[in-house]
């Protein structure tokens, strides 16, 4: 995936925290608005865009939510597909992903690889977001995504896109297909030469 220079913010424009995934008890979407309503009076420069199809069982929490955010700067945007989904994904300043449980999230994945940074929960494979000061790796809840969205929220323009670029090199370094190549190849010959054992 090639990055997708980002849009300066214009003056008058407001900052873009992007959830984008599944609508889905798992996702932490909860989590998200409860901390955006702590938040959102003291950064209205910033709106919150939640983006993904709707699982049918959540129909209810999601209309739930919707009600609770009214008037509170959150866009609904429904799924997004293709190009339209990098541009979008491109155009924001930071990636919210507090699921609950995630097997590996290609979503910060590709967030990084379009230099957006990236706050993930412990309930997600993404430890090295710290060690690669690429985002921030947060205990799930609420509590801690609001304490992980002030900090982030906070710091100028050019910090985010900083952190932005060093989660692309991470990914480029440790996710992409020569280097995973690589490994599966030493594990193959590793098994080679044991004997399988």
């Amino acid at each position: 995936m090639d990055v997708i220079a980002r849009p300066e913010v214009a003056r008058g424009e407001r900052r873009r925290l992007l959830f984008l995934g599944r609508l889905h008890h798992q996702k932490g979407i909860d989590w998200l608005v409860d901390a955006w309503l702590r938040l959102e009076a003291d950064f209205g420069d910033w709106e919150l865009a939640i983006v993904g199809p709707q699982e049918l069982s959540y129909a209810h929490e999601i209309e739930r939510l919707k009600q609770a955010t009214t008037g509170k700067r959150v866009n609904f945007v429904g799924p997004l597909y293709g190009e339209q989904k990098v541009r979008f994904l491109a155009a924001s300043e930071l990636l919210a992903m507090p699921s609950r449980s995630e097997n590996f999230g290609l979503t910060a994945a590709e967030a990084m690889m379009m230099e957006v940074p990236v706050i993930a929960t412990e309930g997600t494979p993404w430890s090295g977001l710290a060690d690669a000061a690429a985002g921030w790796w947060i205990k799930p809840g609420a509590e801690a995504l609001e304490q992980a969205l002030r900090a982030a929220m906070r710091l100028p323009e050019a910090e985010l896109h900083r952190m932005g670029r060093n989660g692309r090199q991470w990914i480029k370094r440790d996710f992409s297909w020569p280097v995973i190549g690589d490994k599966w190849q030493g594990v193959y010959e590793s098994l080679v030469h044991t004997g399988g054992r």
